[in-house]
């Protein structure tokens, strides 16, 4: 099974275009360039009032009080997204599969350095190492809670979305 057969990427493609997609038009940004994935910059330099610069996107399918930050991949060979990226904002879909979905933004860099001064006391919410069957490596997680993030006034702005049904599986 090839990367784009996954099913975690089937979904995030399906989420570009229901959500992604429809969202960055309405708020006049456009997709300059679509990056590879594994690209630290992150995943589309866009275009927004002339100015150009670096998103990441993430999504979930359930609706969940945390997010989760890479820490590791690769069976703790690669470190994490919020270790190396150096792209200039976050897009979280949060409940993509849901009736109440959200997006959450916020600036990489600073999301990176709260994470580095904080991640110790997020010790208990780490999401334990998983392993599916379409991927040979093991990803490890810090769950941080969104609230926690809101009351550091980390997150830049919360979107309320209107639900597109289920992604594929």
């Amino acid at each position: 099974m090839t990367f784009e057969d996954c099913p975690e990427r089937k979904y995030e493609l399906w989420t570009n275009g229901a959500y992604l997609k429809p969202f960055l038009k309405g708020k006049g940004i456009e997709i300059v360039k679509t990056l590879d994935p594994y690209d630290d910059d992150g995943d589309f330099r866009i275009r927004r009032k002339g100015e150009e610069s670096f998103l990441e996107v993430k999504a979930e399918r359930q609706m969940r009080r945390n997010l989760a930050l890479e820490h590791w991949s690769d069976k703790g060979v690669r470190a994490g997204w919020i270790i190396t990226s150096t792209t200039d904002e976050l897009l979280y879909l949060v409940g993509g599969d849901t009736e109440t979905p959200f997006y959450v933004r916020m600036k990489m860099q600073e999301l990176k350095e709260w994470f580095e001064n904080n991640k110790d006391q997020y010790k208990n919410c780490i999401m334990e190492p998983f392993l599916n069957k379409q991927q040979t490596n093991q990803t490890f997680f810090y769950a941080i809670p969104i609230k926690d993030l809101e009351n550091s006034g980390l997150l830049f702005k919360r979107y309320d979305l209107e639900p597109k049904g289920q992604g594929p599986k």
